[in-house]
């Protein structure tokens, strides 16, 4: 139907990059395949998708096209005026139409919590049922930048660290009650991590991996059940309890292949004790809150819940134990990636597809060993720019599958 009124809408997402580009500051670039994000752009480090649609009905599969796609900013952005955009127009008419058009806009990643749409609104764009209503092509950058600046502020992510940790100290108090259970918990996390006597041994220690296992298989679980047709970690509790709902949960997704990830925390739920319910209860709903506040899993929340409560521990009780922070970390990993493929000495945004093609070949073929592996801060780090370069290989149309790429 619209094919007969509207211009294509390839020719509409290239005027639409273009202008971004030249005239907005953003690196963006359109995409053909329909299967892939329609306009891509690199800005500030993040890689970003924006997805322009006659229809404003396309967002939510837009949503979960995104998600496995891996960008840090997605905009929904709905071109109301197309009956304007017409074929036989020139690329300047359509240019300066849509320079001069209004859109709806809606913002698809990060998830849309309501502290991220009130940083971004401040009063600059009417709001109704989750979209920015008759904004300009000023408005979407504006809502980059102003997405940009929430993701990297640092005391909206200390205000999430510290409610998880409060839930996780919570967790190790009511264990402190059952010092009977600390040895068993112990043998299964010291099978597993080889973890040194003395710190090992400390029962605050343990109870506080064991919180921290059980939070992030639930955060694990969360994430990826939709994607497998699992139900929520809530009906399971609802049905048969926080301890063994969340057994059951991770059960199931035990036959999906997270078997590394969960196995440990089975074992940790089988040895507790009837009263660690509420507290148990308590880590599953912080777990399933973080799940759904992916700018959280992006700069290694796990990774600062792990050094803040384990490390305090023994710091206060003067065992020798030290964890690369986590800014040194990403900034040690992004050099390392950086020196590794060359791209300190040309700039992802200038190279070429061959040349793009070649980077993203060789990221599958990459190792990375930490051989004093602790928390695992540095391997997250790593693991991290590695997808972010290969995400960002999609800014040059390389057909890059980045499930495959986290597998190996």
């Amino acid at each position: 139907m619209y094919m007969n009124i509207h211009g294509g809408i390839e020719e509409v997402n290239i005027s639409i990059a273009e202008l971004l580009s030249e005239e907005l500051g953003l690196n963006c670039r359109p995409e053909r395949p329909s299967d892939r994000s329609d306009i891509r752009c690199h800005y500030r480090g993040f890689n970003i998708a924006i997805e322009p649609s006659y229809d404003r009905g396309d967002a939510e599969e837009d949503r979960k096209r995104i998600e496995r796609e891996g960008f840090d900013i997605a905009i929904a952005l709905w071109l109301k005026e197309g009956d304007r955009y017409r074929a036989d127009l020139s690329v300047s008419e359509l240019k300066e139409l849509i320079r001069g058009s209004r859109f709806d806009a809606a913002l698809l990643a990060p998830s849309p919590q309501p502290e991220l749409v009130r940083f971004i609104s401040k009063g600059s764009a009417r709001l109704s049922a989750g979209w920015f209503i008759d904004v300009d092509l000023g408005f979407i950058r504006d809502l980059v930048n102003n997405s940009i600046e929430y993701l990297i502020r640092e005391g909206e992510f200390q205000a999430a660290l510290s409610k998880v940790i409060d839930g996780v100290n919570n967790f190790i108090q009511v264990m402190s009650r059952h010092q009977r259970v600390w040895q068993d918990i112990y043998d299964i996390l010291y099978r597993l991590y080889g973890l040194s006597l003395t710190e090992a041994r400390d029962g605050e220690v343990v109870f506080g991996q064991a919180g921290l296992s059980i939070l992030l298989s639930t955060v694990l679980y969360e994430h990826v059940r939709s994607a497998h047709g699992l139900g929520s970690i809530h009906s399971y509790v609802e049905n048969h309890g926080p301890i063994e709902g969340l057994r059951r949960a991770l059960e199931e997704g035990l036959k999906h292949d997270y078997g590394t990830a969960v196995e440990t925390t089975i074992k940790i739920l089988d040895k507790l004790p009837p009263t660690a319910s509420n507290a148990v209860r308590r880590l599953i709903n912080l777990g399933i809150w973080v799940s759904q506040n992916n700018y959280l899993l992006r700069r290694d929340f796990a990774g600062r819940v792990y050094h803040r409560i384990v490390g305090d521990i023994a710091h206060r009780k003067g065992f020798a134990t030290f964890y690369t922070e986590v800014p040194s970390a990403y900034l040690l990993a992004t050099l390392a990636v950086n020196t590794l493929f060359r791209t300190d000495e040309k700039p992802i945004t200038t190279l070429s597809k061959d040349e793009a093609q070649a980077i993203a070949n060789k990221i599958s073929g990459t190792r990375v060993g930490d051989f004093a592996c602790g928390s695992g801060t540095l391997l997250t780090a790593a693991y991290n720019a590695l997808m972010h370069l290969a995400s960002t290989m999609n800014l040059h149309n390389i057909n890059i599958n980045l499930d495959n790429i986290g597998r190996l």
